[in-house]
């Protein structure tokens, strides 16, 4: 377990709407950056669903899928296609596309997707991790595992 300030951000989400932060505070924040293109966030995806469901019901539980390093200039549309083809109920929201400078990933240091953050109640950082597994089971067991000791802080 880590404890380092969450960086602040103000994105896009699907529906044009800003999402900061701010917008989570009180809440166990569960961030994924990932990409329509990267096979390993797309392996994750029925983990991350199962997850999704898991804690749906959950108040002090949030997830953030932020899509990023999307290539087409149509990037919310693919995403988009994406999502409604395969099933998935993501709350998702777009990282900066065209200037790395202001992007999500570079204030989070992310270097590969998939990664996975966990802010706790308080906007620490107390988990970050790259890379995932296809074993839905593990991905709960290791977010459920997670989520619990943030929510302790």
């Amino acid at each position: 377990m880590i404890s380092k300030d969450a960086p602040d951000f103000s994105i896009v989400d699907k529906d044009g709407k800003k999402v900061s932060l701010a917008d989570y505070k009180g809440k166990v924040l569960v961030i994924d950056f990932w990409a329509t293109w990267c096979g390993p966030c797309v392996q994750s995806f029925p983990g991350m669903q199962a997850a999704v469901d898991k804690y749906k019901d959950d108040k002090d539980v949030a997830f953030l899928f932020v899509n990023t390093w999307q290539r087409e200039k149509n990037y919310m549309d693919v995403v988009d296609k994406f999502l409604t083809k395969k099933g998935y109920t993501f709350d998702v929201a777009f990282d900066e596309m065209k200037d790395q400078a202001k992007a999500m990933t570079t204030a989070y240091e992310v270097k590969g997707i998939p990664h996975k953050v966990i802010i706790d109640k308080q906007g620490k950082i107390r988990f970050e991790s790259s890379g995932s597994s296809p074993e839905i089971s593990l991905i709960v067991a290791e977010l459920d595992a997670k989520i619990e000791l943030a929510k302790k802080g």
